[in-house]
């Protein structure tokens, strides 16, 4: 994605999430016990909350205790601290050791363990931004304007064009593309980690031809808003078909991808096993797959030969799109 004004990082790393999130019920209990615990609680995302296009909040929030800060002026949320400091005191993650072997932890036990505040980078998670979780069959970025907080299981992005952006990251096409490039599970699921994302070519378009993606982003928000189960699958072939147009593939190539998409969901640990015992690289092994599978599969498009060197031309035309 170079060209694009945008800012990644992960979430924030607790270290012992037990200690960190709390409730609603314990939330209030902390700021009846002391107001000032306010300032430090903030409504945190799970992996698992986040969804396509739109996060469910589970009403859980993070007790953010940044790097410095003076946890005696805050004597609810030390109280709340106090009965897990054997368990955070044992946290390493981020320690390193010095000359004479000695292990250096920095961050104090009552101290999330990684939280951005130095850096300042946690002012992000006030802004509007994507966030999706990392190890996931299908691309799941949600839009956030709600100023939610997430944890390191997943990324947060930040900067503009975040609904054209939010649409092409979940379309199918995307997902077909991050497959080249990231390493698989073998069960299905797929590493949408910064480094690998940021490999995905997204066409520049000017505001006036992102407006349709947004149009139908901004449909799906809205519905699922009302009911978080609504089916928006209509937006979001609409969406597909706006993203296959992007990237000028033709009907044909289209119907490649939707069905290397089909068999992506039905023989992910097949496809696994072959890459591992070919030593192929990925892109290419996509195409090489038995014909005996292809005859067992059905599916007569792949008989007829559409095969690596389609498959190469498309990889390497979305690749184009990058500059």
């Amino acid at each position: 994605m170079p060209n694009h004004d945008f800012s990644i990082n992960y979430g924030i790393k607790t270290g012992y999430n037990a200690a960190f999130i709390v409730d609603k019920a314990d939330k209030d209990a902390l700021v009846a016990e002391d107001p000032k615990s306010e300032e430090l609680l903030k409504p945190i995302l799970r992996g698992r909350d986040i969804k396509r296009y739109q996060a469910q909040w589970a009403e859980l929030w993070l007790i953010y205790s940044y790097s410095g800060i003076e946890i005696d002026n805050y004597p609810a949320i030390k109280r709340h601290l106090l009965p897990h400091r054997e368990a955070l005191e044992k946290r390493t993650g981020g320690a390193r050791r010095d000359r004479n072997g000695n292990l250096f932890v920095p961050y104090k036990w009552y101290e999330l363990q990684v939280d951005y505040f130095n850096s300042g980078a946690y002012k992000q998670f006030m802004r509007d931004k994507l966030v999706w979780i990392t190890l996931v069959e299908s691309g799941r970025f949600a839009y956030d304007e709600n100023r939610m907080y997430c944890l390191d299981s997943s990324f947060m992005m930040t900067g503009s064009s975040l609904k054209y952006l939010c649409a092409l990251l979940n379309a199918e096409l995307i997902r077909w593309f991050l497959q080249q490039v990231a390493p698989t599970s073998g069960m299905g699921t797929f590493q949408w980690k910064k480094v690998y994302v940021e490999t995905i070519p997204i066409p520049k378009l000017s505001k006036t031809k992102q407006q349709p993606f947004i149009d139908l982003v901004d449909k799906i928000l809205i519905t699922k808003k009302a009911d978080p189960e609504a089916d928006t699958r209509k937006w979001e072939k609409e969406i597909n078909r706006l993203t296959y147009d992007n990237y000028m593939l033709s009907k044909r190539e289209t119907q490649l991808i939707e069905e290397m998409f089909w068999i992506s969901l039905v023989l992910p640990q097949f496809l696994f096993l072959y890459w591992s015992d070919r030593k192929v690289d990925k892109p290419a092994s996509l195409f090489r797959l038995p014909r005996r599978w292809y005859r067992r599969s059905g599916l007569s498009l792949w008989r007829q030969g559409c095969g690596q060197a389609v498959g190469w031309m498309i990889f390497d035309r979305m690749r184009g799109f990058g500059g």
